[in-house]
């Protein structure tokens, strides 16, 4: 029996959906359906916590040789690593969900004093348009620019 058949018979001999699976090995639904279908392959600490909680030995789950024979377990021994690892995923999620509210605070504190802020004085030395006076202003006389150059009849 290969890997996928022993654990697809496991679950449902323990009345269980890929759900409820999923939710004790702090995995995706998706991912043991991928498990079942022979897709893709558990990593070693979810075959011992699967072991674990069915009460087989991995060398049975993995190896296709070998019959499933049960060994009694309880549910809590099955449990134990999933504390730690799904304590690392909530405070990853803390982590980041506080990094987004930051750098959310900072973009408005940001367009916020953008628009608060008045308009800067002119620097001394600088002459705006509307300080200029147009009668003022003195164009040179431009040079006809053919001239120079032959052949070209004006």
């Amino acid at each position: 029996m290969r890997l996928e058949e022993k654990l697809a018979a496991l679950r449902r001999e323990h009345k269980m959906t890929q759900a409820e699976l999923a939710e004790a090995l702090d995995v995706s639904r998706q991912a043991v359906s991928k498990w079942e279908r022979g897709v893709a392959v558990p990593s070693m600490e979810n075959l011992v916590c699967m072991g674990r909680l069915f009460g087989v030995p991995v060398e049975q789950l993995v190896d296709d040789n070998l019959a499933l024979k049960k060994k009694p377990v309880e549910l809590e021994a099955a449990a134990e690593p999933q504390p730690e690892r799904r304590g690392g995923r909530v405070a990853l999620t803390v982590v980041l969900a506080a990094c987004l509210l930051l750098s959310a605070i900072a973009s408005v504190i940001t367009i916020v004093s953008a628009i608060v802020k008045e308009p800067e004085e002119p620097q001394d030395g600088i002459t705006w348009l509307d300080d200029m006076e147009t009668e003022d202003i003195v164009l040179p006389e431009v040079q006809d620019w053919t001239d120079g150059i032959t052949g070209v009849k004006p």
